[in-house]
C-alpha cells in the first residue's frame, strides 16, 4: 500500500506504513520508518509572494533526545522544491523535531517567492532509525501555516475512508 497521488521510491515500500488509528483527521497516518522518501509534485502558478509547507509529526516513542533540536531535512523532514519559468531551482527544507515525547507537533517553513514558479514538488524524507509519524501535509499562499482544512484533494471520492488523511497536499 503506498498514500494516494504520493510517489514513493522501491526502496522505501517496506519502510512505509499506515499509522491505523492515529490521524488528526480520517483513520491513518503514514509511518516512516528508516529510508522513506515520498513525494508529490503539482502544478503551481502564482506571481510570487510567501508559500508555507507544513505537516504535523511525532516521534513514535519519546526518544529522550532534545525536544526543540531538528534534524537537517535531507536526514529527517520536509523539502519543498520550487521550478521557475526561467529553468531555475529553488530547494528549502525544515528538519523533524529529534524528539516529541510521542505527541504530534507542527513543522513548516516559509519561501519568498520573488519570481512565478510553474512547479513544485514536496518531499517527506526520513533516512534515520526514528520512527516518525506524519499527517495532514499542507502546503499554502500566507507566510504561516494556517489552521489546516480539508481539501478536494485529501479525501478523493475514488478512495475509501483508510486513506482520508494521506491522500495529498493540500493546496489553498
Amino acid at each position: 500500500q503506498r498514500p494516494q497521488g504520493w510517489a514513493v521510491s522501491r526502496d522505501s515500500l517496506d519502510n512505509l506504513t499506515f499509522s491505523e488509528g492515529d490521524s488528526i483527521y480520517g483513520r491513518n497516518a503514514l509511518r516512516l520508518v528508516n529510508s522513506v522518501e515520498i513525494k508529490q509534485g503539482r502544478e503551481l502558478r502564482i506571481p510570487g509572494g510567501d508559500i508555507t509547507l507544513s505537516c504535523y509529526v511525532k516521534t513514535e516513542i519519546d526518544t529522550a533526545e532534545s525536544l526543540s533540536e531538528l534534524y537537517d531535512a535531507t536526514d529527517a523532514g520536509l523539502i519543498l522544491v520550487l521550478h521557475y519559468a526561467d529553468n531555475e531551482i529553488d530547494s528549502l527544507g525544515i528538519g523533524f523535531p529529534k524528539n516529541t515525547g510521542a505527541e504530534w507537533a507542527r513543522v513548516s517553513l516559509t519561501a519568498n517567492v520573488s519570481k512565478e514558479p510553474n512547479r513544485f514538488e514536496v518531499f517527506i524524507v526520513n533516512r534515520l532509525s526514528t520512527s516518525y509519524i506524519v499527517d495532514l501535509p499542507m502546503i499554502e499562499g500566507s507566510k504561516s501555516p494556517g489552521q489546516w482544512s480539508p481539501s478536494i484533494d485529501d479525501v478523493p471520492t475514488y478512495t475509501t475512508n483508510p486513506f482520508k488523511s494521506v491522500t495529498g497536499v493540500q493546496v489553498i
